[in-house]
């Protein structure tokens, strides 16, 4: 059960966070529990959506879920957020190194950490508030 109420729907969330609700809807074609949850607060929300709604193909998802990419560039990316991760953002001389020969700068790098730091975020925000998770299932896996 919910510990924290969310907006029935998205006409019933705060008027600030309609626009960004709405835009998640058209990107996404729904509006998950978690979205209307932290509608709550809208500035929550806006910070949230920053970059968080990426357009990944299928093949893309599948890739970075075991910790790669497609693309070279974007894989050095991914196997830094997940040593940031892993590391709980302890990461040696060598992963800056790696991401930058791949041609990060450090703003990038910056945002990297945070899309990582926004995840935990979402873990933590589901956990306290007991959020009825709708997201598609997916099982973890070890990162590369």
């Amino acid at each position: 059960m919910p510990r924290i109420a969310k907006p029935s729907s998205i006409a019933n969330a705060p008027a600030a966070a309609l626009p960004m609700l709405q835009a998640v809807e058209k990107q996404l074609g729904v509006v998950r529990n978690l979205f209307r949850m932290v509608a709550n607060r809208p500035a929550a929300l806006e910070g949230y959506l920053g970059k968080t709604l990426a357009r990944l193909d299928a093949a893309e998802m599948i890739a970075n879920r075991h910790g790669c990419s497609t693309d070279p560039k974007a894989a050095a990316a991914v196997r830094f957020a997940a040593r940031v991760a892993q590391s709980r953002g302890d990461v040696g001389q060598e992963d800056l190194a790696a991401v930058r020969l791949a041609g990060y700068e450090n703003g990038e790098i910056i945002e990297s950490v945070q899309h990582v730091a926004l995840n935990v975020w979402t873990n933590y925000i589901n956990e306290v508030a007991q959020t009825e998770i709708d997201f598609p299932v997916v099982s973890a896996r070890d990162a590369a």
